[in-house]
């Protein structure tokens, strides 16, 4: 069997969700996202914060921008091409996301709608300070919580069913629930 060495560890309090994304790892908090630098893995420090006062899901980054679900409040997106400046770009209410996911242009999303629909949506966010919703489908079988692409399928947990979609980028509006 393989064997696994401790190299380093910080001391942080109220973690939660953590994307890596090259030397750094970016973890949701109680305040908001905290920036770790972890190019020395014996050595990690906090390199910054982004504040947003916010109960947040799920973090995605793709290259200079953070996607973030928060769960009352939308889906943040942030430039963080400068990692001690973090900016708010964009903000939208969709309504409580609890997941998202990223593939090429487009994020999904898996929500819950407090009047009784839940949905996975598609943003594009190809100009990410401009967020349009594409597609959207209903979950029959209530609330949406993870949600996975696979090409074009997408694959939304929802409570006790598993729903297969399938979606085109070519055609927007193509999104359907089988």
């Amino acid at each position: 069997p393989g064997t696994m060495v401790p190299l380093g560890s910080i001391d942080y309090s109220h973690g939660g969700e953590t994307t890596i994304a090259g030397d750094y790892a970016f973890t949701r908090s109680n305040v908001g996202v905290n920036i770790f630098d972890i190019s020395d893995p014996t050595a990690p420090f906090l390199r910054s914060t982004i504040d947003v006062d916010v109960e947040s899901r799920k973090i995605v980054v793709n290259g200079d921008h953070l996607f973030l679900a928060a769960a009352w409040d939308g889906l943040f997106v942030f430039d963080i091409s400068d990692l001690d400046n973090p900016i708010q770009i964009a903000h939208t209410n969709v309504s409580l996301p609890y997941d998202i996911e990223l593939q090429g242009e487009f994020l999904f999303t898996a929500e819950d709608n407090l009047f009784g629909s839940e949905n996975v949506k598609v943003l594009h966010v190809g100009n990410p300070v401009e967020l349009t919703e594409v597609a959207v489908a209903e979950i029959p079988s209530g609330n949406a919580r993870l949600v996975e692409v696979d090409d074009s399928f997408v694959y939304a947990l929802a409570y006790t069913q598993l729903h297969k979609l399938e979606f085109s980028s070519e055609r927007y509006l193509d999104l359907t629930v089988n």
